[in-house]
């Protein structure tokens, strides 16, 4: 996949296909599949979260994931310095933000 492509014109694209009726599991599958748009890839066997499984963890699970583990939370944040990736951390200007009346 494309991890870490969240802000290329080229990559920026998330298709997450999920049969289940429990919104829970697909709810787990969107936030797995964002957190690879967010520069993270799956947990190593070392890392861990208080509600495991993790929501990186690399294997399908029928238990819904709830907590990014501690090594996504550093990957992340290493990939934030590291990449800089402007469309995340740039701030909109409040004129260009559109709300309903």
């Amino acid at each position: 996949g494309y991890v870490g492509a969240i802000c290329s014109l080229q990559y920026s694209v998330a298709v997450i296909q999920d049969y289940s009726r429990k919104s829970n599991l697909v709810a787990s599958a969107m936030a797995h599949e964002m957190g690879h748009n967010l520069g993270i890839n799956h947990d190593r066997a070392s890392c861990n979260c208080t509600a495991e499984p993790c929501i990186m963890f690399p294997t399908i699970s029928f238990k819904p994931f709830y907590e990014f583990s501690s090594c996504s939370v550093q990957e992340h944040q290493r990939y934030l310095l590291r990449d800089r990736p402007q469309c995340i951390l740039n701030k909109p200007l409040s004129r260009n933000i559109v709300a309903p009346p």
